[in-house]
């Protein structure tokens, strides 16, 4: 009995030792050491400027730079459990990765929660990107990516080949939405910049179209049987801030199968850089247009607009020429509006028949709960003012 007893106290104070052993700073610059000897193996240099935590459950790493094959990663701030085992086998293996401040180069810099492991053969990983999940396989020996990333409303998986410099040779992506649209992107080097090829459908139709990007400029054009086209010429800043032109003009509504829509359309876009936002001038001009009971000869719609994709903000102009609705005529109708305040300016003016001839004149404001505030309101009915 006595021997059982020092026995495990033998054993007690052995995994003591060990624990505090990894605890220590002892501990710490051997996980240093292998993580360093690990990426090593995978062909990179690294450089970690301080790393803490409660070993074996977790360590915390702070201002990481890894270099090599072509790639210069940055990363603010790094928590991970590290899989002992694994970095025994020169493997840099971690679950539960919280990385933030991710950057490559001078990119926009970006946060990753998942697990991944990295070793001579390659690369797994596994996490989120803001909304969107992302699943990596990476091969050594043949530099071959698998991927898959989604989000709720769109999935993208294929594959990517690489040369030993990292440079893209050829990829092939499928991007698909939730029963509704489905493409096929086929990507390729050449001397000239990568080409790429891609053809879609949704319900009812389908395109294709091509490109040339070279330098952060995209060049092309798309198709849609049978009656739509679009070209772009576009630079995509590295802070992500497209400058160029995009324009689209569809001969026929109906071939869009959307029910009760009829006419022509044309838009074209120009996009621009305003104070490190986006900026966007937008026109778009609808003729002989028919909705269900409404028609117009002409609507146009004129914008000037500053960070359209997160916060909306500038000048909208609508207009429209000779319009119809049921007992409405509109001879001419135009509706202005500026956001980027707490409450929005607008004004209103129609000239037309509701029965009898009416002249309409409206400013005010309105907020985002559809509150509406008027200030002036002017015109004649029956050609009496009022």
């Amino acid at each position: 009995m006595k021997k059982w007893t020092l026995w495990l106290l033998a054993l007690f104070f052995a995994l003591a030792s060990v624990y505090a052993v990894i605890q220590s700073q002892i501990g710490r610059n051997f996980v240093r050491s292998r993580l360093t000897s690990a990426l090593k193996e995978s062909g990179f240099e690294v450089q970690i400027e301080q790393l803490e935590g409660t070993l074996p459950h977790q360590i915390n790493l702070k201002g990481i730079s890894i270099r090599g094959q072509g790639i210069e990663v940055h990363l603010d701030e790094l928590q991970v459990r590290p899989v002992l085992w694994r970095l025994l086998k020169k493997e840099a293996a971690f679950n539960d990765v919280h990385a933030k401040g991710i950057s490559f180069a001078n990119s926009t810099p970006f946060d990753f929660d998942g697990k991944c492991r990295v070793n001579a053969q390659g690369a797994y990983i596994k996490g989120t990107i803001l909304d969107w999940k992302l699943t990596l396989r990476f091969k050594q020996e043949t530099k071959t990516a698998l991927f898959t990333v989604q989000n709720a409303l769109l999935q993208a998986k294929g594959q990517a080949l690489f040369d030993p410099q990292w440079q893209l040779l050829s990829s092939t992506v499928q991007v698909a939405t939730p029963g509704k649209f489905l493409a096929h992107i086929h990507i390729d080097r050449g001397e000239e910049g990568y080409a790429l090829r891609a053809s879609w459908q949704i319900p009812h139709f389908k395109g294709e179209g091509e490109a040339l990007f070279k330098d952060r400029t995209l060049k092309g054009s798309l198709t849609a049987e049978p009656l739509a086209r679009a070209l772009f010429d576009l630079t995509i800043r590295p802070d992500w801030i497209l400058t160029g032109t995009s324009e689209i003009a569809i001969d026929n509504l109906q071939s869009l199968h959307i029910p009760n829509m009829y006419g022509k359309i044309g838009a074209k876009a120009q996009w621009t850089a305003l104070n490190e936002q986006q900026g966007l001038h937008f026109d778009a001009i609808a003729t002989q247009f028919y909705y269900g009971t409404l028609f117009a000869e002409k609507i146009s719609v004129y914008s000037d607009l500053t960070d359209p994709f997160h916060d909306l903000q500038g000048l909208f102009d609508l207009e429209a020429e000779k319009l119809k609705w049921n007992h409405l005529e509109l001879d001419a109708a135009s509706f202005e509006t500026r956001s980027g305040e707490a409450e929005h300016n607008f004004k209103l003016f129609a000239e037309g028949n509701l029965r009898h001839p009416f002249e309409v004149h409206m400013d005010g404001t309105w907020k985002d709960q559809i509150e509406v505030n008027v200030d002036n309101l002017h015109g004649t009915f029956l050609g009496i003012p009022f």
